[in-house]
């Protein structure tokens, strides 16, 4: 019986009752009508997307051959790449139905190509990455979760604007608010309250330069060097406990592990494209400040050695101070970006709130370019979606380090043997199916597949997509 015909029998059922009574038994057909309602727009909100992806794909398979004609004199091996991408998005459009011969029902294993901008392959990538690091972010100890911007790219430097995002990242972690070590901002200008006897103290919010003396490894050997790094002392702010050694965020703990995920979004007034990080790091307490001022010097120098790269010239950059306002946005000649953002990650491990923050990592890298119809946004055509595809190939925008290294968006999924057929003996069409039909839930005996097209599909249980072949109920 499907979903509706449940709800028009709930529904008969309550034709002709007395008022709504817990008491008269009413109450449960009623629940059993409302969670009807509820599964059958679910299913139809389903199938709507599966038509409206389908329009998506034919429409940038469109484009992307357009833009790749555009592309052959100047360009012959993109646009070799491109008319690819656009066979492969059209192939996409399908999937393999594969019967099961003891309830003769047909389970679709969708195609996927892969490329970018494919509103399927995207949302099923995202989950599977959710999935993966929802589990490993619940042993993190102090999740925090940032968004690193760089200043917005024109057309045609996408490909620059990623690279110099991937060298700030590389060189931020390689610093010692990541790594660990002495810090080099400015501090309270009196670390204590008694330098002598190192008397505990709270966090104040007065900022200066730090006045305490240079490391002296003579004095330090008598037991009388009064710098930051040899007198013992426990700093806390806000309940944390900041160092334990020394003036005032003097040392930094290292950032135990994280991942980021490159997004690049389009500009629909200027016209250029934004690329930025999400990261999810298990890190000590950081001062937004700080990280803003270290950000800027990183992106500052990327900005740099991509633009001495671009002019064929080697050798060390220029040498910036990485100068800001009283807003702290770069100035005097600074090209650094100074915008971040930071949050705590709410809730006990496993909770909602937790998988929420993973999922705002990891979701879509370029979406911002399409609209919900899978249209270009304004401003932006077929040349643009073509930069964006050629920019991001061959890419690892997902990548994580420390306790979630070796983790990323290329891991294929490992299946387990006593749930999905694997193995060299079986078929390699048929590795990956369910070894228990998801229809009828009995031992699976799967049939040779036919090509379908995923339009004429509809989701079933389970989340897995089902098709009736035409004279059975099912579309032509």
């Amino acid at each position: 019986m499907t979903v509706l015909q449940l709800a028009a029998t709930a529904l008969a059922s309550l034709r002709g009752a007395h008022a709504t009574s817990v008491h008269t038994g009413q109450q449960s057909d009623i629940d059993a009508l409302a969670a009807a309602r509820r599964e059958a727009s679910r299913q139809e909100r389903a199938q709507a997307r599966i038509a409206r992806n389908d329009r998506a794909k034919v429409a940038l398979a469109e484009l992307i051959s357009l833009a790749a004609a555009d592309r052959y004199e100047e360009h012959p091996a993109d646009a070799v790449a491109l008319d690819e991408m656009a066979s492969r998005l059209d192939a996409c459009r399908g999937g393999s139905a594969f019967r099961e011969a003891s309830c003769g029902g047909y389970v679709v294993r969708p195609h996927s190509c892969n490329v970018r901008l494919c509103p399927d392959c995207e949302r099923a990538r995202s989950s599977r990455l959710v999935d993966r690091f929802a589990e490993l972010s619940d042993k993190m100890a102090r999740p925090r979760f940032w968004t690193l911007t760089e200043p917005n790219v024109a057309r045609g430097d996408l490909e620059l604007g990623i690279d110099v995002l991937i060298d700030a990242l590389a060189h931020l972690r390689r610093r010692a608010i990541f790594e660990g070590g002495p810090c080099r901002a400015d501090h309270r200008e009196r670390a204590f309250e008694d330098v002598d006897t190192a008397t505990r103290h709270t966090f104040g919010r007065e900022v200066g330069p730090c006045d305490h003396p240079r490391h002296s490894r003579e004095l330090a050997a008598a037991g009388k060097c009064r710098c930051a790094r040899c007198i013992e002392v426990e700093i806390v702010s806000d309940g944390y406990r900041v160092t334990v050694n020394g003036c005032p965020r003097c040392t930094h703990a290292p950032v135990a592990g994280g991942v980021y995920s490159l997004e690049v979004t389009w500009n629909t007034e200027r016209a250029d494209w934004h690329p930025h990080a999400h990261l999810l790091v298990d890190a000590p307490w950081i001062r937004w400040g700080e990280m803003r001022d270290a950000w800027r010097a990183v992106t500052c120098d990327a900005i740099r050695r991509a633009e001495q790269r671009a002019s064929g010239k080697v050798g060390r950059i220029a040498a910036c101070p990485h100068h800001a306002d009283e807003k702290g946005l770069a100035t005097e000649g600074c090209v650094g970006a100074s915008v971040v953002w930071v949050e705590d990650v709410r809730g006990a491990p496993g909770s909602e709130a937790r998988r929420a923050a993973v999922r705002e990592t990891l979701k879509y890298v370029t979406k911002g370019l399409l609209d919900e119809e899978g249209r270009p946004l304004p401003g932006a055509g077929a040349p643009e979606i073509a930069e964006l595809l050629l920019a991001t190939r061959g890419r690892r925008l997902v990548a994580g380090w420390g306790s979630l290294r070796n983790v990323h968006d290329r891991e294929e999924d490992k299946l387990d043997p006593a749930d999905y057929l694997v193995g060299p003996e079986v078929l390699p069409s048929m590795v990956g199916l369910p070894r228990r039909c998801p229809l009828c839930g009995g031992e699976a005996l799967w049939e040779l597949p036919v090509e379908v097209r995923r339009a004429n599909c509809r989701p079933g249980r389970g989340g897995v997509l089902v098709w009736k072949p035409p004279g059975r109920g099912g579309r032509p």
